[in-house]
């Protein structure tokens, strides 16, 4: 008795990409396998552009909020200790969201 399974696309990596041509391919009925030596999520999502983003969005608040007291101007304040962990969260998040679409 064989263990063989067969699909009708395998996609290697599960990055945007991959996890797109896996989301669509499997909405239209096809049987998919998803491969990646990595956690769920890809570059992107997990160590690339989306933390970066996150990080650099907090980094220009906090410059503005520098500015803003400066002026007297009463303003949130950042908590910088939270935002180190943000990135990690929403790749969480992404990842979690994508995995369960496909």
């Amino acid at each position: 008795m064989s263990n063989a399974k067969t699909f009708d696309l395998i996609v290697i990596g599960t990055g945007t990409a991959g996890s797109t041509a896996a989301l669509r391919c499997h909405s239209s009925d096809w049987s998919v396998a998803l491969i990646d030596s990595s956690p769920f999520g890809g570059t992107c999502v997990l160590r690339g552009c989306d933390p970066k983003n996150v990080l650099v969005s907090a980094t220009e608040s906090g410059d503005w909020y520098q500015r803003m007291q400066s002026k007297t101007i009463k303003v949130f304040q950042v908590q910088y200790l939270r935002f180190h962990l943000y990135p990690q969260w929403v790749a969480r998040r992404i990842s979690k969201g994508t995995k369960l679409s496909v």
